[in-house]
């Protein structure tokens, strides 16, 4: 007799044969989740930013970043696609004129990735794999919160990560990367504001005064850019500024299995 699960998705309540979920990621954080869970079987397809395991990249691309190509979504017969959770309703509504389920998933603190986890074990059928690896990740978790915490606040250094040189863009207090910039022993420079994400000025970076500046993903010609600016010789002529561009962005910047070896990184550069 078969089995079935009973997926109760965004809009959809579903009952699918356990032996023939056929899943998407469009998400890479989400991708590198469902490879820890070893759910990687169920993969039929991915997004272009896929890219980490290496086993990734042998999937059919069927999408960007959040975003379905269509004629390639529908030809690896999906039964559920995951993604994060996105604010532009087109993408919902093509998923729907499609006719394949669909589930969002949160992206904005470490607390989303282990409840990811867990969400991920229930739509694949794997409940007790997945709660074996949030026990896991908990406890590395609640460790580098106890080793953060033995620093002192006015010992730790000013840490600011910035997003883009044009305009410049910066993580507040509340994004994820505020988290990791303080459980690796920093202090987010950018503390004061409680967004997640936001535009800031050149008299802000200069009264901030960072002590460490992380550039992900910064080309050479945007460091250029960066360093052009007027503010970049006064933050440099108190010499008190670092500058690090060779962070690897997707480390810092996917919010998944691999925020504690960005917590780790971080935690050298300090």
């Amino acid at each position: 007799m078969k089995r079935f699960l009973l997926l109760l998705l965004t809009g959809w309540t579903l009952l699918i044969p356990a032996g023939e979920l056929r899943v998407v990621s469009l998400a890479p954080n989400l991708t590198e989740c469902i490879f820890l869970l070893g759910a990687e079987q169920l993969l039929v397809g991915r997004s272009g930013y896929c890219n980490y395991p290496s086993e990734a990249k042998k999937l059919p691309v069927v999408g960007g970043f959040g975003r379905p190509y269509s004629e390639a979504l529908a030809a690896v017969r999906p039964t559920l696609v995951v993604m994060e959770k996105m604010f532009d309703p087109g993408v919902l509504k093509q998923l729907k004129q499609l006719g394949i389920p669909y589930r969002e998933l949160p992206a904005r603190s470490l607390n989303d990735y282990l409840e990811n986890l867990e969400t991920l074990g229930k739509l694949l059928n794997i409940p007790q794999k997945a709660a074996s690896v949030v026990t896991e990740q908990r406890s590395r978790l609640e460790e580098f919160r106890r080793q953060a915490s033995e620093i002192p606040y006015d010992r730790r250094p000013r840490v600011l990560v910035l997003l883009s040189a044009s305009p410049l863009m910066a993580a507040g207090q509340g994004s994820f990367l505020h988290e990791i910039i303080e459980l690796a022993g920093g202090r987010n420079a950018a503390e004061s504001v409680s967004g997640d994400y936001f535009i800031l000025s050149a008299e802000q970076l200069l009264l901030w005064q960072p002590e460490l500046i992380l550039l992900p993903g910064f080309t050479p010609e945007q460091l250029k850019r960066l360093e052009g600016q007027p503010v970049w010789e006064e933050l440099k002529a108190k010499k008190i500024i670092r500058v690090d561009s060779t962070i690897d962005p997707d480390l810092l910047l996917r919010l998944g299995p691999r925020s504690f070896d960005a917590i780790e990184a971080i935690r050298r550069r300090l």
